[in-house]
């Protein structure tokens, strides 16, 4: 009878739609009518076994709280309000009434990361469309399959110069990548122009899906250059990659390319907006450096000691992935560290979900929340890495890296983290000793806002959150450069 009447009425709100109706009018009703038989199906299933929890509420029946998440400059934020609000776990209203939990207790998402690709798995719609642009590489499996795919160099003329940081560390994030993954030099950086600088910088521009789709599609045979290029490299014969294998690397490229080159490139953007906005912080980085000489790679990796804390500072504040969505492949029990209150008003301290629920892991509210890293945990403090005390009690119940899920965590863990993290590590000691290359012949460099450090920043949200300068057209983020006279 229920769902006599969604037809019904389905059919009625198309009636009113004529010949001449706008495109926008028809898509209008025609998302209406999937609303109404969304929620029509909703309401007659079986009652569901997951732990009711409270939560915000939406006055946008069809888009719930979406539309607010997607316009926010501060999506962590939110949650983390709500967190206050409704406890570590709670309930959010999504597009189509579809209802997310969202997990910000360190000990629910250590159980959601330990159990990804298993318990909770890639939502089908999302994954569909990732298959669709970037082939089923890494990011697509679940399981077993996923187990088994298991210099910023300037010629300076001048005392000062300005330069868009975003531009060059896209340049220093595809040359490492060649490089050291695969012997090839796409010389970026000596600003020869190559088809992957266009592909990988649409991620960053917002383009109309139509011609990101264009720029994706022509991944294919830049990957198949840069195996063919490693191979070359390599011993022929048995170590030589042929037929499927081949096929199962150019897919899996595809993602590494594409997630490598934009994560490790915003996090470097933000390090280097970093030390222009506190020149204290980037005084006592360059005494440290410069007290090494010119540093090896282990020195870089292993014993700058501030240079660890100031990475680890920004990698926690700005996470390059801000939430990871998955949905309950299985009836489970997810442990809580701090209990919430039911919509019954019970209080419990684990919340039971069933299979086909969707649930999220805020990271971004994690990573920055006063609840676990205290007061401070929106401030730019370094020193919190190498003080007896400075990483709180709470915080330490995250299981992430250095208690962080800005890498995710267990199964799917960022699997270029220890590159991401040495390549990070070694711009800024590229930017000091870079004087042997520029006119520069002494001394060392000065990074500086270019309205100075009060200067705005903000995110631009295109495939992924990019910073840029307020003010500033696109996702410019300018920098101004200078020679240090101590």
């Amino acid at each position: 009878m229920l769902m006599g009447w969604v037809v019904d009425g389905s059919r009625r709100a198309f009636s009113h739609v004529k010949g001449d109706a706008s495109i926008a009018d028809v898509v209008a009703v025609g998302l209406a009518a999937v609303w109404v038989f969304h929620t029509a199906f909703h309401a007659t299933g079986k009652k569901s076994k997951t732990t009711k929890l409270r939560g915000p509420k939406s006055n946008d029946p069809f888009f719930g709280v979406s539309k607010e998440l997607f316009r926010s400059a501060d999506m962590g934020g939110m949650y983390e309000a709500w967190a206050k609000e409704y406890g570590v776990a709670y309930e959010i209203p999504m597009i189509c009434g579809e209802r997310r939990i969202q997990l910000c207790d360190p000990r629910a998402a250590a159980h959601f990361f330990s159990k990804d690709t298993w318990s909770y798995v890639g939502i089908k719609g999302m994954k569909a469309a990732v298959a669709r642009r970037m082939g089923k590489g890494l990011s697509y499996g679940e399981g077993e399959s996923h187990r088994r795919y298991g210099s910023l160099w300037f010629d300076v003329p001048s005392p000062s110069i300005v330069f868009d940081v975003r531009k060059w560390v896209n340049y220093v994030s595809l040359d490492a990548f060649g490089i050291a993954g695969f012997s090839y030099d796409f010389n970026s950086l000596n600003g020869k122009p190559n088809a992957m600088i266009s592909v990988l910088d649409s991620f960053a521009a917002g383009m109309p899906r139509s011609a990101f789709s264009v720029a994706v599609s022509r991944t294919p045979e830049l990957c198949d250059a840069l195996i063919d290029n490693a191979n070359a490299s390599r011993d022929t014969g048995e170590n030589a990659s042929t037929g499927d294998q081949f096929t199962a690397y150019a897919t899996s490229l595809r993602t590494l390319l594409i997630a490598s080159y934009e994560t490790t490139a915003i996090t470097m953007t933000w390090g280097l907006l970093e030390l222009a906005r506190y020149p204290n912080v980037q005084n006592k980085l360059r005494e440290e450096l410069l007290s090494f000489g010119e540093p090896l790679y282990d020195q870089i990796t292993n014993d700058f000691r501030y240079l660890d804390a100031v990475v680890q500072e920004v990698l926690r504040l700005h996470p390059s992935v801000p939430e990871l969505t998955r949905e309950a492949a299985e009836n489970n029990v997810i442990p809580l560290l701090e209990p919430v209150q039911t919509k019954s008003g019970e209080v419990v301290d684990s919340i039971v979900v069933e299979r086909g629920t969707i649930l999220s892991a805020p990271i971004s509210c994690i990573n920055l929340s006063d609840a676990i890293w205290g007061l401070d945990a929106k401030a730019f403090k370094p020193e919190r890495w190498l003080e007896p005390n400075g990483i709180t009690t709470k915080a330490q119940e995250v299981k992430g890296h250095r208690h962080m899920l800005t890498f995710g965590d267990c199964l799917r863990s960022c699997i270029g983290k220890t590159f991401a993290l040495a390549e990070i590590k070694c711009l800024p000691s590229e930017i000091e000793f870079c004087r042997r290359y520029c006119r520069w012949q002494s001394g060392t460099f000065v990074l500086e806002m270019e309205d100075g450090p009060d200067t705005k920043v903000e995110l631009s949200r295109g495939i992924t959150l990019r910073p840029k300068v307020v003010g500033e057209d696109g996702i410019r983020a300018p920098l101004r450069i200078r020679q240090y006279k101590g």
